[in-house]
């Protein structure tokens, strides 16, 4: 299942439903980076997000 807004494919038609939401831009993204301007509608996608931020304080 392919996502027609981006190169994403998915095994699961499910899943391709669940990520399509994240190309709509009138849905609430609740969960903000502390870090930088970018906020998400999952929290597990800031978790996953703030990871990167991690690690470039420990290249420091």
């Amino acid at each position: 299942y392919a996502c027609s807004q981006c190169a994403k494919s998915f095994s699961r038609r499910f899943n391709l439903k669940t990520h399509e939401k994240t190309h709509d831009a009138s849905r609430a993204r609740p969960f903000g980076c502390s870090a930088c301007p970018k906020s998400f509608v999952r929290i597990a996608d800031l978790r996953r997000h703030e990871e990167i931020h991690a690690r470039d304080r420990a290249r420091r």
